[in-house]
């Protein structure tokens, strides 16, 4: 199954799509969530599919609570996830092909989780990434 938090101009078309595919009892869309933790912490892999995205922060949050990620390659994508995830091309084609093999391999994910369980966030990592790109120190 697939649980979709959020909301945004698309959802009445996307509603449109699973109704039409006959998805409806596999696709779940939640709308925005004042506490999503609770639906993270459940997840087996928690999956951000964006064009751009700064710093996706809602991947250390996933990540906290040991839970694999999965994101298109953005700015900071490949940095945060670092080897607790998957980021992959940002098209629909690497986008079918690295869910695929996740999918295909749970053995992937399991890995990732136990990668988890010694998952520290530093922020004086980040300070010092920053400080390079501005400073090249």
């Amino acid at each position: 199954k697939w649980h979709v938090l959020g909301d945004g101009p698309m959802k009445d078309k996307i509603k449109e799509k699973i109704k039409n595919l006959r998805m409806i009892d596999r696709v779940i869309l939640y709308g925005n969530q004042s506490n999503p933790y609770s639906y993270i912490k459940n997840a087996d892999m928690l999956m951000l599919n964006s064009f751009n995205e700064s710093y996706g922060l809602v991947l250390i949050d996933a990540m906290l609570l040991n839970v694999p990620v999965f994101t298109t390659e953005t700015i900071t994508a490949k940095e945060i996830v670092g080897k607790y995830g998957f980021v992959c091309y940002n098209n629909s084609e690497g986008i079918y092909s690295e869910l695929k093999k996740v999918l295909d391999h749970p053995s992937l994910l399991e890995e990732k989780k136990n990668l988890l369980k010694h998952y520290h966030f530093n922020n004086m990592d980040t300070i010092k990434k920053i400080k390079r790109y501005i400073y090249g120190k």
